[in-house]
């Protein structure tokens, strides 16, 4: 009896059973969405050839899969995750050079999972040599990731009653359209506080059908194994890493995929793959970097979270591969998905010594996702930049374009007109607003607020460049601003934009389309008098907080000029001075805690403030309370 005859019996039998299962509970919208996937596998020779969607990988697919109840894996073919399917119908296998691997494969003209046999057996011991190209890729993809960047083996399933050995188990089954394998993860087994898995590996007797492989399937198997054998490490450090829920019965696989494909990129460098997948990330950078979808095949939400492959690539170039692994080993620490929530931190803890945070990583990350394509710096920001596509400044919807950066040259620009928006982010999603300079006399005044009130953790990154000169220097504001937050940029003339990027970096909060509104002073305006601020009046010696214990005096000049602050008692006696030099259009702070100039707190009462600039003058009063 064949594999497909098994699994269509197995869908008559669940014919009859679910009709009773209401589909439009969770569980029902899941075996939907996997369902294209299980009707492809179970039904190779009907789905052949190129018309249908790429599905990159299979395992997140067969990870719901196990997580549905047992009438929905029946009627997918799959009702149990020991069974490893293809056993039977492909009896020969081969052990590889270094004893890491058991190729398994069927070589009868019969057979449905007949090996490629153009390749021959050049060297006649009764191995088809594409056999035997798989055992020297996967041997090499161990020395890779086990020997060279240090991660741990697989867990051998030969301690377990399903386990066929020490040797790691692939199979070379007959291809599925536009599919480029799968990793096979068996039951969870808790090890101590670590939840892990075995597995097996389906690999496909053919390459050269996948789309864009036709003349190189070799490097689209080199990939794959790459991509797999990283699933089968992933299920010793974390099994449960997808896991959503505490009952796992949700799931989102993203940091896996994601990192995978990472692990392709550094094992197989020339082949780039991931290319092939970026255009459903770059386009989308307002969603949340957790976004996955296993349905509609060949959406770009099924596609995300192998673009954003180059989030992983980002922290290795800039941090070192090692902090891949740590990432993953903490992982394991948490039953059930941490990537976001705590592993990524305490690993860029590690590998900066404390130095390098989230917020301040993500939105570095930002700016280099800013940084390719045409607008690619040498030298700078992503490796391979100048091959991925941008950020796109406009993006289509149901024929109509929409701005995506948004782009201002005029100013000043009013709260009111900036709320009306098609891509506010989400948790982990980035905008990007661009401020050209040429209609900016000397300051851009900047003023965020997040409508959403308290709720979100707004991070808004800054940079200047010349857009002309891709060599010159990037400024950076060393600052990360927040919600309610007004702050300026001044001494741009050396560049052509300025670009704000407001994110939200709170792995807590996972809402959608977080909306905000912000303005822009007109700073063409040339200031005609000194300006002078102060706040508050009455000041708290006994409060935490320094804004309420303490006077500030801001003062905007309207030209070069030293400016001085004295205070007085009521008695006219002088008790503190302070003296600060600024120069034309800019602003100085000048602050006084309530001392005298001994350091000594003053008594309460009145105090007379004269603050002066040049022949400017102005008189206070402030109220002192002990």
């Amino acid at each position: 009896m064949t594999f497909r005859s098994i699994v269509l019996a197995a869908a008559l039998l669940a014919a009859v059973l679910l009709p009773a299962v209401c589909f439009a509970d969770e569980m029902a919208d899941a075996y939907q969405s996997i369902k294209p996937f299980f009707d492809r596998l179970n039904n190779p020779s009907v789905s052949a050839g190129d018309s249908l969607p790429i599905i990159k990988c299979g395992t997140p697919y067969i990870l719901q899969a196990m997580a549905l109840p047992l009438q929905y894996r029946r009627a997918l073919g799959f009702a149990d995750s020991v069974s490893r399917w293809y056993a039977k119908d492909i009896p020969k296998y081969f052990d590889s050079p270094a004893g890491h691997f058991r190729i398994h494969y069927a070589d009868s003209a019969g057979s449905d999972h007949q090996i490629d046999t153009s390749y021959g057996d050049h060297n006649a011991n009764g191995v088809p040599d594409y056999v035997e190209i798989v055992a020297r890729i996967a041997d090499s993809v161990w020395a890779h990731h086990i020997d060279q960047l240090g991660f741990h083996e697989p867990l051998n399933d030969g301690d377990y009653y399903w386990g066929q050995g020490p040797l790691y188990d692939i199979y070379l089954t007959a291809p599925i359209a536009n599919l480029y394998g799968a990793t096979w993860p068996e039951p969870f087994i808790t090890n101590g506080s670590r939840i892990r898995a075995t597995s097996w590996m389906q690999l496909f007797t053919h390459y050269e059908q996948l789309t864009g492989y036709r003349y190189r399937p070799i490097e689209a198997l080199q990939v794959t194994i790459a991509h797999e054998f990283f699933h089968a490490i992933q299920f010793w450090y974390d099994a449960s890493e997808a896991c959503t829920d505490a009952n796992c019965s949700k799931l989102n696989p993203y940091w896996m995929e994601m990192s995978a494909v990472w692990m392709e990129e550094e094992t197989y460098d020339n082949v780039n793959d991931y290319y092939g997948y970026l255009s459903s990330y770059f386009p989308y950078v307002h969603h949340s970097l957790r976004t996955f979808s296993t349905s509609p095949p060949g959406d770009w939400s099924t596609l995300y979270c192998y673009g954003a492959g180059v989030f992983p690539m980002y922290l290795s170039q800039r941090f070192g591969k090692e902090i891949i692994k740590k990432a993953w080993e903490y992982c394991g620490e948490v039953s059930g998905s941490n990537f976001l929530e705590s592993a990524i931190q305490a690993a860029l803890t590690d590998v900066t010594n404390g130095q390098v945070d989230l917020p301040h990583a993500w939105t570095e990350y930002s700016r280099w996702l800013y940084f390719t394509g045409t607008r690619t710096r040498p030298g700078q920001f992503f490796e391979e930049a100048a091959n991925y596509p941008m950020v796109p400044t406009e993006f289509e919807l149901a024929g109509d374009m929409y701005p995506y950066i948004r782009v201002y040259s005029s100013y000043p620009i009013k709260p009111n007109e900036t709320g009306a928006y098609t891509f506010f982010p989400d948790g982990f999603g980035i905008n990007y607003l661009d401020f050209k300079t040429t209609s900016l006399d000397s300051v851009l005044t900047f003023g965020f607020d997040g409508t959403s009130g308290n709720l979100f953790d707004w991070r808004l990154s800054v940079m200047a460049f010349d857009q002309n000169h891709l060599t010159t220097p990037i400024w950076v504001d060393n600052e990360l601003h927040a919600d309610k937050d007004t702050f300026e940029v001044k001494n741009f003339h050396s560049y052509s934009d300025i670009v704000v990027m407001p994110t939200l970096v709170n792995p807590a909060l996972k809402l959608l389309n977080n909306q905000y509104r912000f303005s822009v002073d007109d700073t063409s305006i040339v200031f005609k008098e000194n300006r002078i601020v102060y706040g508050p009046s009455k000041i708290m010696l006994s409060d935490p907080q320094e804004s309420n214990r303490s006077l500030l005096v801001t003062v905007r000049a309207i030209e070069n000029s030293t400016v001085q602050m004295k205070v007085y008692t009521a008695a006219a006696e002088r008790i503190f001075s302070v003296q600060k030099d600024v120069v034309k259009n800019d602003e100085v702070p000048l602050r006084w805690s309530g001392k005298n100039e001994h350091g000594e707190e003053v008594s309460s009462g009145v105090y007379i403030v004269q603050v002066r600039i040049n022949n400017d003058d102005k008189m206070f009063k402030v109220l002192v309370i002990r």
